[in-house]
């Protein structure tokens, strides 16, 4: 196996986050099911964007970043500042101005401005949206070495913008799965229930999510919250296992009629998610 490094990591994670942006932005909006699948970056969407051109969670993750290099630490002050400054004149917008920003983010600054509070984040539970997951990824690079720390700080960058227990939780628990793909963790340990870096974190800092309904509880509902990111290991483990069903069935000299019957059981129990049962 080829050894990658940290900053091979930091880059990619980085250069991923801006590529899925840039990706997604000519579906944005859409429904599932409503559209053909793209395979490749074409830019459109809602905002007419070149190929190539992210949205505003790629500017305020790459705002995020800027202030924990030039702060040399975690200053929700200044990144608050700076977040004003893509809002108001466009600060690392790849257009030069900000062409979209989300209400809650909107409200957030705007009570920044007024009070000071860098943590003016909404705790109202309609104004849970996943805008602080999805520029998050500066935090848990920059504390990699303090994964305990990071996952900390990463429940203050959400609340800066998205105050909510469901908003700040499933940041917490991505920080968590950040970390351990660059630990280089297993894709079957970062998809088991409540995977965590630091052992037994989820239980001894419980959020408001699992003082309601217990550990068991949060580590569903965080998965759940951020299903789409975690979606494509999914899908990659199983089909893996359906290959190797097709290949048994193949070794056992089984009609074609019967090997493609299984195969669409297969196929079905992956739409509906029941993968893992086979």
């Amino acid at each position: 196996m080829t050894h990658v490094s940290f900053d091979q990591c930091f880059r990619g994670c980085l250069l991923g986050l801006a590529v899925g942006d840039a990706l997604g932005t000519t579906l944005e909006f859409e429904s599932p099911g409503t559209f053909d699948p793209i395979t490749d970056i074409i830019g459109g969407g809602p905002f007419d964007l070149e190929p190539g051109q992210w949205t505003d969670d790629t500017s305020m993750a790459l705002c995020l970043a800027e202030s924990l290099i030039e702060c040399q630490g975690f200053d929700p002050v200044d990144q608050m500042a700076r977040y004003v400054r893509w809002w108001k004149e466009g600060h690392l917008s790849v257009t030069g101005a900000c062409f979209d920003i989300g209400m809650t983010v909107c409200c957030a600054l705007e009570d920044f401005q007024k009070t000071g509070d860098p943590y003016s984040g909404s705790e109202n539970p309609n104004t849970a949206g996943n805008g602080s997951l999805m520029r998050l990824a500066p935090v848990p690079l920059a504390f990699i070495n303090q994964p305990e720390l990071a996952i900390s700080y990463a429940e203050n960058s959400s609340c800066t913008t998205h105050g909510t227990g469901e908003a700040c939780d499933a940041c917490r628990y991505f920080a968590g799965l950040i970390i351990g793909s660059i630990e280089g963790r297993s894709k079957e340990e970062l998809l088991s229930p409540g995977f965590c870096p630091v052992s037994n974190l989820w239980k001894e800092k419980l959020g408001k999510l699992c003082q309601a309904g217990g550990y068991e509880t949060i580590a569903q509902g965080l998965e759940h919250a951020i299903d789409h990111h975690l979606w494509e290991l999914r899908r990659q483990r199983a089909e893996k296992r359906g290959k190797k069903v097709r290949k048994k069935l193949q070794e056992k000299n089984l009609t074609e009629d019967k090997i493609l019957k299984d195969f669409e059981i297969f196929r079905e129990n992956l739409r509906q998610g029941n993968a893992a049962t086979l």
